[in-house]
C-alpha cells in the first residue's frame, strides 16, 4: 500500500485542505467587514484560549463553522458574514446583561 492510499493520509490531507479553506474565509471576512486584524476587541466574543488577535478570533470562529469539507463546499463568504453578524449581536446583547 502507498502512503498516499493509507487513512492517516487522507485524514491529514483533508484538514490540510480544510484549514487551508478556513484560513481564506477568514481573511475575506475580515477584509468585508473591515475587522482590523491586529486589534483584540473579538477576542473575548469569538475567539478560543490562546487567540490574541481579532484575525485569531475570526479565524477561531470560521473553523468551527467548517466541520468538514463538504461543509466548506457549501459555505461562501456572505454566508458567513451574515452568520457571523448574528453572532456577535447575540453575544454582545448576552454580555450587556439585557
Amino acid at each position: 500500500m502507498m502512503i498516499e492510499q493509507s487513512p492517516e493520509y487522507r485524514k491529514y490531507m483533508a484538514e490540510k485542505v480544510l484549514n487551508k479553506k478556513a484560513e481564506l474565509l477568514a481573511e475575506a471576512l475580515l477584509h468585508v467587514m473591515q475587522i482590523a486584524p491586529h486589534d483584540m476587541s473579538l477576542v473575548m466574543l469569538c475567539g478560543e484560549p490562546g487567540d490574541r488577535t481579532n484575525r485569531d478570533a475570526v479565524l477561531s470562529w470560521v473553523r468551527q463553522q467548517l466541520c468538514c469539507l463538504s461543509c466548506a463546499k457549501e459555505l461562501d463568504v456572505s454566508t458567513l458574514e451574515a452568520k457571523f453578524s448574528q453572532h456577535l449581536e447575540h453575544t454582545t446583547y448576552r454580555y450587556s446583561g439585557f
